[in-house]
């Protein structure tokens, strides 16, 4: 498989329109954003200095935006023709404007990414290797201190400074998944470095 940042750009770079917007399946445009998107592509209202626009994506839980957890997420989701590039470490993704500058759009994109925290975690148990595979290709190293630490401080970014507590419980599952999800990373990233470490090893002895 290509993966998520290879698979996108190939999309991106079959789209015939002046104009492209990009959402995943699990995610959708709500009326006000739609709203927004129809006066900013208004022809008579092009601005060539703009390459793209960001949208402000939440999450939905049971029906429910969350409001706080994981806000605001901008992400860059209407793009010139030409004129932008998918990036980034999979299967976080990141689409940029190389032309022009990017401005933003009012609005939600709604994210359906799941239905129970439970599902949440084991999508991010999938996510986490990937993730972590895509940092060791880098070049990027595992540590204890980013073991002991990172988990701690994404879990308190949600709740303290982002306020998830305000979106009451499930605010607070959001928060414990993020510390998670860091957790499931550094983990995974330590366990690949010290397993390529090995073979590099005994690659050397046989040399």
């Amino acid at each position: 498989m290509d993966g998520h940042i290879k698979t996108k750009q190939l999309a991106l770079q079959s789209a015939t329109r002046p104009w492209v917007l990009c959402i995943d399946s699990d995610e959708s445009v709500q009326a006000d954003l739609a709203a927004s998107i129809r006066v900013a592509l208004d022809p008579a209202r092009d601005d060539p200095s703009i390459g793209g626009f960001a949208v402000n994506r939440k999450v939905f839980y049971r029906g429910r935006a969350l409001n706080y957890a994981w806000q605001p997420e901008w992400r860059c989701r209407v793009v010139r023709n030409g004129g932008a590039s998918w990036g980034g470490i999979d299967p976080h993704d990141v689409l940029s404007v190389s032309k022009g500058r990017e401005a933003r759009l009012r609005g939600v994109l709604r994210h359906d990414s799941f239905t129970t925290f439970a599902e949440q975690l084991a999508k991010q148990v999938r996510y986490a290797e990937i993730q972590a595979r895509g940092m060791l290709n880098e070049g990027k190293r595992g540590s204890v201190a980013s073991l002991l630490v990172s988990p701690g401080a994404s879990f308190l970014k949600q709740l303290v400074l982002k306020r998830a507590f305000m979106d009451g419980w499930p605010g607070w599952l959001a928060a414990g998944c993020t510390g998670a999800q860091s957790l499931m990373k550094h983990i995974t990233l330590i366990e690949l470095e010290r397993a390529e470490g090995r073979q590099s090893g005994i690659g050397n002895r046989e040399s």
